[in-house]
């Protein structure tokens, strides 16, 4: 028998929920970025090891809104709640204020599901904040691990992945096959990773509502050929992008990183 099941990870916007994802799998499945709601929808990291299979869900940061685009992200997460097998909280430390970490923490504690708590950037050292969320953790009677998802130590990745082990449900047959490490295709990567360039290269001037559509796709002998359209929301965005002569384009272009 085997363990396998779906992984929601939730949390507030720039918790470091994309990054603890790509530590535990190890490969890049969700880019990253300081500016919020960088996620846009949920993304899918497939981790398979031995006789166990998780899939994470990384779902957008947690936000409650009732129209636009920040409408569509809550009811991401709100997906992700429902659909999840076991919910995963990161709580970070440098949140911008208790009450937020509450309404996370009273959110997952009204899910009749298994759970566990990453308390994620400890490397800020704010001991204060981790006394008094180390208490409310043990109020809900909720099980917890803590460290730095920038800096995560062998060991610590290993006790995480078997808390988690412990708690997905009993299972015949994988969902995918072991060598997947993601569900996205080739192309929604490049979207994202085109994404993450413009935020990184643009900085806090990008407006988050920022779209990438590829446009062409092709594959030759030793060279990929991509062509895309960054999509704003007003006429004044485009000039932040494209920079003068072209500028700040093309280094949109020559960042990406996978």
């Amino acid at each position: 028998m085997k363990k396998v099941g779906y992984v929601g990870v939730v949390g507030l916007p720039n918790a470091g929920k994309s990054t603890l994802v790509n530590e535990l799998i190890g490969e890049k499945v969700s880019i990253i970025s300081s500016k919020a709601q960088t996620t846009r929808q949920k993304v899918l990291g497939i981790l398979t090891q031995d006789k166990t299979q998780m899939i994470f869900i990384d779902a957008p940061g947690f936000i409650r809104a009732k129209e636009g685009l920040n409408q569509f992200l809550q009811k991401e997460w709100e997906g992700v709640l429902k659909e999840a097998d076991v919910l995963l909280g990161v709580l970070n430390l440098d949140a911008k204020s208790e009450s937020l970490l509450d309404e996370v923490l009273t959110t997952l504690s009204n899910f009749k599901k298994e759970k566990f708590i990453f308390i994620n950037k400890m490397d800020l050292l704010k001991a204060e904040r981790l006394f008094l969320i180390e208490q409310k953790l043990r109020d809900h009677n909720l099980e917890y691990l803590f460290g730095s998802a920038t800096k995560m130590r062998t060991e610590l990745k290993e006790q995480l992945f078997d808390e988690l082990k412990s708690r997905l449900p009993d299972s015949e047959q994988f969902f995918y096959e072991p060598e997947l490490y993601t569900n996205q295709s080739l192309r929604e990567m490049c979207e994202e990773l085109i994404r993450e360039s413009a935020f990184v290269r643009v900085g806090q001037e990008v407006p988050y509502q920022l779209a990438v559509k590829i446009r062409s796709f092709k594959e030759e002998t030793g060279l990929t050929q991509i062509h895309a359209d960054l999509i704003v929301t007003h006429s004044r965005y485009k000039k932040i992008f494209v920079g003068s002569g072209g500028e700040k384009i093309k280094k949109i272009g020559k960042r990406i990183v996978y």
